[in-house]
């Protein structure tokens, strides 16, 4: 697994990541499940997003998801504003 660049080492390049579901899933339950993690999207939109809030978190509220394993969990908060992350501090 791999994410697809368009530029190295300098973070304002990084337009084109290329992400695929089922990389993406692999990965968050391969490496991310040892601990709570918080997942933003900042603003950007891509479908795969879509369709991870449609097939793998479970909707809590409005724009917040979240995916529950034995011991700990993943918040995806899609397009957060202040107030969607203040509660989970």
């Amino acid at each position: 697994m791999g994410l697809n660049l368009s530029r190295t080492n300098n973070a304002k390049y990084y337009t084109n990541i290329n992400l695929k579901y089922a990389e993406f899933t692999y990965f968050l339950e391969n490496v991310v499940v040892k601990n709570n993690t918080l997942i933003t999207t900042g603003l950007i939109n891509y479908d795969f997003l879509h369709d991870l809030m449609r097939h793998y978190f479970t909707k809590k509220i409005d724009n917040i998801y979240k995916k529950d394993f034995s011991k700990i969990c993943i918040y995806f908060i899609y397009k957060p504003s202040f107030a969607d992350l203040e509660p989970l501090l």
